[in-house]
């Protein structure tokens, strides 16, 4: 069964590192002397470690070096007599510096370019979320600040409060004296007046013996007149009984 493969992504492209073995077999052979290749090679390997540049041993670095000096002779940069070298006018031409830059394809193009898009994007994210934390930061101190700032306040209405507390408590205490004193005043004017006291518009009119003299004087007369109306009444209602019989 076939596995599909995808292909990594790569992050980086690699450019052209400096062939620093090739560019000290220019320096050296810029100087117009022969060499053999034993003291060629010597001289490489001194100005190599000079520059840090020695990897994978003195053998490793020495086919490199031959490698390089037969690449350099094909090229007619280098001359070649038995077993001695010497170089020509344009040696210098195959130094690092003066390498032609390679071609690079528009899809390596535009893949590069949406890589160093992403690595910006990347770039500007991590700042955002710095100066986020930053923010919040300072929001949080501020808060902090802000409520210890508050906290002497709160405690200054804390300790108002029970003063307040035994304002309304007096208060309180004042209101229930009030009914007390009112009662009191109330019951004053009932203690002093005596219960027997009345006006004389109050008192019966048995106890008034003036009116009750004026009333019998009046009285014999309302009375002879009330007796002498009955009698003729009575008469003339008979005499008219007696009339609707006949």
């Amino acid at each position: 069964m076939a596995t599909s493969t995808t292909p990594t992504r790569r992050t980086r492209f690699s450019r052209r590192i400096p062939d620093h073995v090739t560019d000290e077999l220019v320096n050296v052979l810029s100087i117009p002397k022969v060499y053999e290749f034993n003291e060629l090679f010597g001289l490489v390997y001194e100005n190599l470690k000079k520059r840090n540049a020695v990897s994978g041993g003195e053998e490793m670095l020495r086919l490199r070096a031959y490698e390089k000096l037969q690449n350099l002779v094909g090229r007619n940069l280098v001359e070649k007599v038995m077993k001695t070298y010497r170089g020509l006018a344009g040696i210098k031409s195959a130094a690092s510096v003066n390498q032609p830059k390679p071609m690079m394809s528009p899809i390596m193009a535009a893949a590069q370019a949406a890589v160093k898009a992403e690595e910006e994007a990347e770039a500007a994210a991590e700042r955002a979320a710095v100066k986020a934390a930053t923010a919040a930061t300072a929001a949080a101190a501020k808060a902090a600040a802000t409520e210890e700032a508050a906290t002497p306040k709160v405690t200054a209405v804390a300790a108002k409060a029970p003063v307040g507390a035994a304002k309304a408590t007096t208060v309180a205490a004042k209101a229930k004296t009030a009914p007390a004193k009112a009662t009191a005043v109330e019951a004053k004017p009932v203690a002093k007046k005596p219960a027997a006291a009345k006006t004389k518009a109050e008192a019966p009119v048995e106890a008034q013996p003036s009116l009750v003299k004026a009333a019998s004087a009046k009285s014999p007369a309302k009375t002879t007149k009330v007796a002498t109306a009955k009698p003729a009444a009575k008469a003339k209602a008979a005499k008219s009984a007696v009339a609707s019989k006949s």
